[in-house]
């Protein structure tokens, strides 16, 4: 049974010895990389997975247990943020986020969900709203970087900063660009706010 052998694979990808080796490596922090359909289906968008939910309860729990931080990094988002199997979307069905409404507001929504689960979670050190985004554009020049950056990323990065802060209004958010852009952001001086410049 294949859902049987992945369900093995993911209660031994990692595991309380991966957590008690980096504790004793001396890290307090780690990214915890999870695409959207550990929570939600496609086939059944906002309803969430009590599966889901605790394999990440767990996690959060034994990291708090060593002391450790964990930052939540949706991975991958439904429909896709970006051209590249780290996605976490079969191809032809990668980058449509960005086109498509259903897909943003199944990511605001899940965000909103998110927040309101580990708001009061003192183990959680904040929030990576997704991956490497790198919206659909007609050529690389660095106009059109910086246009799918105003036009697509920002405006998604702000949608879900509001979702969030709705239920949370502690934890860090962690947001990527899709280029190293400085100016990334309108009101840098903001403490909650933490920008990865992804080059």
């Amino acid at each position: 049974n294949t859902w049987a052998l992945y369900k093995v694979f993911q209660d031994n990808y990692f595991t309380t010895n991966d957590l008690d080796r980096l504790r004793d490596l001396g890290y307090n922090c780690i990214r915890v990389p999870f695409f959207y359909w550990l929570l939600e289906e496609d086939y059944a968008p906002y309803s969430y997975k009590s599966s889901g939910w605790d394999r990440l309860d767990w996690l959060v729990s034994e990291c708090a247990k060593r002391r450790i931080w964990c930052i939540l990094d949706l991975h991958g988002a439904a429909g896709g943020i970006n051209p590249w199997h780290s996605a976490g979307v079969r191809e032809p069905l990668r980058n449509r986020m960005w086109k498509m409404e259903s897909f943003k507001k199944r990511t605001e929504v899940l965000w909103n969900e998110i927040a309101k689960r580990y708001a009061n979670q003192s183990a959680v050190a904040g929030y990576d709203l997704f991956n490497e985004p790198r919206p659909p554009m007609a050529n690389e020049t660095k106009p059109d970087f910086q246009q799918a950056l105003s036009n697509d990323v920002l405006p998604m990065l702000t949608r879900l900063h509001r979702a969030i802060r709705s239920n949370d209004t502690t934890h860090i958010l962690f947001m990527e660009s899709n280029i190293m852009y400085t100016n990334m952001w309108d009101d840098v001086s903001r403490g909650e706010i933490f920008l990865n410049f992804i080059r």
